[in-house]
């Protein structure tokens, strides 16, 4: 394969498809696959990370879009991740309700509440009458334990 870094695509190196995009989109479309001879299938995404780096992966090793777009495989956007980092990097899920992930209405106390996970722990942040307030609790957070800068966006 032959890298083109401005597209973020990888290239068939020779024969009649030289130049022409190499791979395939997988069943679920999110990413594209290569076929590596001796090797088998593999991500494009973690072929470029290597390529793009000159570096080997071992299975453990996530390699994240920064952007979340799967299809932007430029060098820029590509990181190694550990599963964790991977995780902090995410969409609003669609079970979110009030509009800001990790803060929730609660009657009972009449006020929104701030809570945040960090390594598989619950942690209360706070509480506030104000949704906006409750919401700087969990960005602050956020920021203090690594979350991604646009985790929870829809986007």
């Amino acid at each position: 394969f032959v890298v083109d870094p401005r597209r973020g695509l990888l290239l068939h190196k020779q024969g009649k498809k030289a130049g022409t995009v190499a791979g395939w989109e997988t069943n679920n479309s999110k990413y594209r696959a290569v076929f590596v001879k001796g090797y088998g299938e593999y991500p494009s995404h973690r072929v470029l990370f290597c390529m793009y780096h000159q570096e080997l992966l071992t299975p453990e090793d996530l390699v994240d879009h920064k952007d979340r777009d799967t299809s932007n495989n430029r060098k820029n956007n590509l990181r190694k991740a550990t599963h964790t980092q991977n995780t902090l990097n995410r969409k609003k899920p669609t079970n979110c309700t009030s509009g800001a992930v990790g803060v929730i209405y609660c009657k009972r106390a009449r006020a929104w509440i701030a809570r945040i996970s960090v390594n598989g722990e619950r942690v209360y942040l706070g509480r506030s009458k104000d949704f906006d307030i409750a919401v700087a609790f969990r960005k602050r957070a956020e920021r203090k334990h690594g979350y991604a800068h646009n985790y929870g966006d829809d986007v």
